[in-house]
């Protein structure tokens, strides 16, 4: 009797069909690794810097508060907006226990309320940068939360009315209370505007010294275009 053959066919095609969708998965992992690449090549270019324009405040707490920075937002015909964020601690040093302020980009998805992060710098109380990191969100973003108020702003139809500064050293000044060093260093730096504005607000918010009205137009005199020192020092002339 004759032995009855087994028909292969079907075998060969699947086997056929599977090397082709291991071969295509493979390529797309590829091809995957490969852009992931370049987008982490292209995050690792970017040195944080601290924002030196206009920014917004989008979110306050006990801990920090939040801008964004208007002049760098950018928004794409894909409905996409990138976004530089600022955080200020309210006092030195207390962002994830060691940052003064930290700066994060980041892509907002407005239709879907979701976030991509970017590029992380932390800045010691002096402004230096000290730890760049990458942050993590996911392929997909991630939901927006209560904290990340520049997504409400940005996505509305117009920019919420709320309260406005100039620069990092700026919000900082408005922000966060000032280092104990901070009298010390300024008088060791007479020509540092940025010092001697900071001892001017902190007189003007109650960190009152003898020389606080000498102060206040120390600060005027090295940066005269500067709105928040002039109203600094005119609260002082004032309540005087």
């Amino acid at each position: 009797m004759a032995k009855k053959k087994h028909n292969r066919a079907p075998l060969f095609a699947f086997v056929a069909v599977s090397v082709l969708v291991l071969a295509g998965a493979g390529l797309w992992i590829a091809s995957d690794l490969a852009r992931q690449a370049r987008d982490d090549a292209a995050a690792a270019a970017i040195v944080p810097k601290l924002p030196t324009g206009p920014m917004l405040e989008v979110h306050a707490n006990a801990l920090e508060v939040r801008y964004t920075a208007l002049d760098e937002v950018r928004r794409g015909a894909d409905g996409l907006v990138a976004a530089t964020v600022l955080r200020v601690g309210r006092s030195p040093n207390v962002l994830d226990n060691r940052a003064s302020m930290i700066v994060r980009y980041e892509t907002i998805d407005c239709a879907n309320r979701l976030l991509f992060e970017g590029r992380i710098g932390e800045f010691d109380p002096a402004g230096k940068l000290t730890l760049v990191t990458n942050g993590f969100s996911g392929k997909r973003g991630r939901p927006a939360a209560i904290e990340d108020g520049e997504v409400a702003a940005l996505c509305a139809a117009a920019l919420p009315k709320r309260r406005i500064v100039t620069g990092a050293k700026g919000a900082q000044r408005e922000t966060q209370s000032m280092p104990d060093a901070m009298e010390k260093f300024a008088e060791a730096n007479p020509e540092d505007a940025d010092a001697w504005a900071w001892l001017c607000a902190a007189g003007a918010r109650g960190r009152w010294r003898d020389q606080t009205p000498a102060d206040c137009d120390h600060a005027v005199s090295l940066r005269p275009d500067d709105p928040g020192t002039r109203l600094d020092r005119g609260y002082l002339k004032t309540s005087s």
